[in-house]
C-alpha cells in the first residue's frame, strides 16, 4: 500500500461518519442552525438598536453571525462574559490585538471591526442557549455603552 492510499483511509473513515450523522439526524440541518442564528440576530438587534449586521442578509453561512456593537470593545464585552462561546473580528484574525483586516477589506473602520463580535451556532446549540446568550450580551454590552451625551 503507498502512502497516499494510507492517508485516504482516515479522511474516508471521517467522511463516513459524518455522513452517518447526517442521515441519522444527528446533525441539524443548515436551515434549522440559520433559524437559530436569525433569532439570536433578532433578538439582538431588538435589545442594540445600535447594531449592525456584517455581511450579505440572506448569502451567508447558517452558523455564524458578524455583529457591530458601536461604542464598545468587543475584547470588553468579551472579557466579561465567559460563558459564551465568542470572539471579535474574523476567524483568521484570532489572537491578534489588531483590528481584523477582513473586516476593514469590507469597509469597516478600524474602530468598527474591534467593535465586533463573530457568535457561532453549533449542531447542539438550542433555543435556550440562544435567549440566554442574547439576554447576556444584552445586558453586558449595556454596561459598556457610553450614556447618551445629552443625558442628565
Amino acid at each position: 500500500m503507498s502512502t497516499p492510499v494510507r492517508r485516504a483511509v482516515p479522511v474516508n473513515v471521517g467522511f463516513g461518519a459524518a455522513a452517518r450523522l447526517i442521515t441519522t439526524g444527528a446533525v441539524p440541518s443548515p436551515h434549522c442552525i440559520r433559524a437559530l442564528r436569525d433569532r439570536l440576530q433578532d433578538r439582538l438587534l431588538a435589545a442594540i438598536p445600535s447594531a449592525i449586521v456584517n455581511g450579505h442578509p440572506h448569502r451567508r453561512l447558517p452558523g455564524n453571525l458578524s455583529l457591530t456593537i458601536p461604542g464598545i470593545e468587543a475584547t470588553d464585552l468579551l472579557d466579561r462574559l465567559p460563558d459564551i462561546a465568542a470572539s471579535t473580528g474574523s476567524a483568521c484574525n484570532t489572537g491578534s490585538g489588531e483590528p481584523s483586516h477582513v473586516l476593514t477589506a469590507v469597509g469597516l473602520t478600524r474602530d468598527q471591526a474591534r467593535a465586533t463580535l463573530r457568535l457561532s451556532i453549533g449542531r447542539t446549540t438550542t433555543d435556550t442557549d440562544v435567549d440566554q446568550a442574547a439576554d447576556l450580551i444584552t445586558r453586558t454590552a449595556h454596561t459598556l455603552m457610553p450614556a447618551p451625551a445629552n443625558a442628565a
